[in-house]
């Protein structure tokens, strides 16, 4: 995405990206007051696993996932074949299934949870403020459940907007388009490059 936004904003604008894996809405607001350079403008890729420390601090632990491995009788084809390796990983084993999206829909419909993330938002909020720069979000759904992401990704998106924040609904935008054509692939759910440059496409159009 960074790419896409560099090439459209020209030689005049620089675009740093801020991130690390894993990272909170803590971790990341920390991290931007520590960056070296103050923004003109502030752009937070918001990922519906986001509340994830607000549910946390809640007292919801997040729920182990644990890969289940191949069975001792054919794990030495896996290990040893491509072929048995790549069959096993994309079709047996699959993903890990409802779990850990049951849990973050009840860190969402969870109200203690969702105020307590609200409040962590509002961090960006205040930088910006402080800086002066102007801020944007883009709410991502989950992209393996976009349809059921949806109640979630209006609802951040909502409250982001009453705060006075520019917010863009990709649940929303997704709206009956097939997971598929927009995920890396099968066993990642990340979104693809043209996703990626769909979304700051759009979000040009709007900023």
């Amino acid at each position: 995405m960074a790419s896409v936004l560099q090439r459209n904003l020209g030689a005049d604008w620089e675009v740093a990206i801020i991130a690390q894996n894993g990272w909170n809405p803590v971790q990341e607001i920390e991290a931007l007051r520590a960056f070296p350079a103050t923004p003109a403008r502030i752009l937070v890729s918001y990922y519906i696993n986001d509340i994830e420390s607000a549910a946390m601090a809640q007292g919801n632990p997040r729920p182990k996932l644990r890969l289940r491995y191949p069975p001792e009788q054919v794990r030495w084809l896996v290990e040893k074949s491509h072929f048995a390796n790549w069959f096993y990983w994309r079709v047996v084993r699959g993903r890990f299934g409802t779990v850990y999206w049951d849990w973050l829909k009840d860190a969402y419909d969870d109200e203690a949870t969702l105020e307590h993330h609200g409040q962590e938002l509002q961090g960006f909020l205040d930088y910006a403020a402080e800086t002066g720069a102007e801020i944007a979000f883009i709410v991502w759904p989950n992209l393996d459940y976009i349809e059921d992401s949806r109640a979630y990704t209006a609802r951040v998106t909502s409250m982001l907007t009453a705060r006075g924040a520019l917010a863009i609904d990709l649940g929303e935008h997704f709206r009956g388009r097939d997971e598929r054509t927009l995920v890396v692939n099968p066993m990642d759910g990340h979104p693809n490059p043209k996703t990626q440059a769909e979304v700051i496409n759009l979000l040009l159009d709007l900023w």
